[in-house]
């Protein structure tokens, strides 16, 4: 007897935010005593707010620091790193933020010693990046600006 049971689970939502909905998933595992099902939806809300045409500061969105974690494959390296690493780990104090500071601190410290940090790669089509180019780039956005406010205006 293959009796197959399916089930729909709903979602109850404004009817103005219902084009933000990105995803939503049914959790059957869950332990909540119950016959029902957990379900869960993740939400994209856009914030109307003015939009800022001016130039943004670039330096918030730079990759941190990563480290050659590759290089822990090798033996002498790992033991380096192990050895650096017990150097720096000292006594914790039972404060959970004092020391987790400790301990990020101590392992970023010998992975800087053992193993270094990556060097990002640089585009090439950035270094070729010059004055007539961004002319051509800004013309192209005046035009597209002007041509929706004609589109605009004509309606």
């Amino acid at each position: 007897m293959n009796c197959d049971i399916k089930l729909t689970y709903y979602v109850i939502i404004n009817d103005r935010f219902k084009s933000n909905i990105e995803d939503t998933r049914v959790f059957r595992g869950s332990e909540i005593d119950s016959d029902h099902k957990l379900v869960e939806s993740k939400f994209k809300f856009l914030t109307h707010g003015k939009h800022n045409h001016k130039k943004k500061d670039k330096t918030l969105h730079t990759k941190p620091p990563a480290f050659k974690v590759y290089l822990l494959e090798q033996e002498s390296i790992r033991t380096l790193y192990r050895n650096r690493l017990k150097g720096k780990l000292t006594m914790l104090r039972g404060e959970i933020d004092t020391d987790w500071l400790k301990i990020k601190e101590a392992i970023t410290k010998a992975a800087e010693e053992s193993i270094g940090y990556k060097m990002w790669k640089t585009r090439k089509w950035l270094q070729t990046w010059n004055e007539e180019i961004q002319r051509a780039i800004e013309e192209k956005k005046g035009n597209i600006y002007k041509t929706k406010q004609w589109i605009t205006t004509s309606i």
